[in-house]
C-alpha cells in the first residue's frame, strides 16, 4: 500500500512540474514568443552542461505552419567592428537577449535593427562576451564545437504550445524535421 501511494504522488508531483513549464508558455505570438517558450522550457527541461552560461539562439520561420529555434551554448564573442578604432559599427551585436538563472540567451533577427543601450552593453560585459573586431588588425576567435548537443525547437505558428524539442549534435537541415499537427 505505501508503494502504491508513493507512485501516485511521484506521478502528481511529475505531471505537476511538466503543467507548470506549459503554463509559463505563451499561446499566441511571433517569431519572439516562440524564442521566450523555447527558453521557458529549455531552462525547465534540458539537463545543461554546468561550464555553458551563455547561449546562442537562431530562430527562423521554415514555412507557413512552423518556427524553427535552436539553442546552443557557446564561448563566442559579440563584437563592435570598427575599421579606424574611431568610428564603430554596431550590426554584430544582439537584436534580443533574455538573461534568465544567471544565463544569458541572445539572437539576431534580421527583420529588427540593433538597439544599443547600456543595460546592453553592461549585461554581455558581465557575461565576457564583448569583444571590438578591429578591420585588418584583429579578429576575435571563434569556436566550432563538434559533438557537443543543442536543442532545437519545433513550434506551431496558431498555438505555440504546440512543440516538438530535438536534442541533438546535428544542425539544424542534417535530419527530418519532426512532424507536428498544427490545425
Amino acid at each position: 500500500m505505501n508503494r502504491y501511494y508513493f507512485i501516485v504522488v511521484a506521478s502528481l508531483f511529475l505531471l505537476g512540474s511538466c503543467a507548470s513549464v506549459k503554463n509559463g508558455m505563451i499561446v499566441n505570438g511571433d517569431i519572439n514568443a516562440a524564442i521566450h517558450n523555447a527558453i521557458n522550457d529549455f531552462l525547465h527541461s534540458v539537463k545543461k552542461d554546468k561550464s555553458n552560461l551563455v547561449f546562442y539562439v537562431s530562430a527562423k520561420s521554415i514555412n507557413q505552419d512552423l518556427y524553427e529555434i535552436s539553442i546552443d551554448g557557446t564561448n563566442d564573442k559579440v563584437v563592435v567592428i570598427t575599421e579606424d578604432s574611431v568610428n564603430f559599427k554596431y550590426d554584430a551585436l544582439p537584436t534580443g537577449y533574455v538573461e534568465r538563472d544567471e544565463k544569458l540567451f541572445y539572437w539576431h533577427d534580421s527583420t529588427q535593427r540593433v538597439t544599443v543601450s547600456e543595460e546592453m552593453i553592461l549585461t554581455l560585459k558581465k557575461h565576457n562576451i564583448l569583444d571590438t573586431l578591429v578591420v585588418g588588425v584583429y579578429i576575435p576567435e571563434s569556436t566550432i564545437t563538434h559533438g557537443k548537443k543543442g536543442s532545437n525547437y519545433y513550434f506551431c505558428k496558431s498555438n505555440l504550445q504546440n512543440y516538438k524539442r530535438v536534442r541533438t549534435s546535428r544542425a539544424i537541415g542534417y535530419y527530418p524535421t519532426p512532424k507536428l499537427k498544427c490545425n
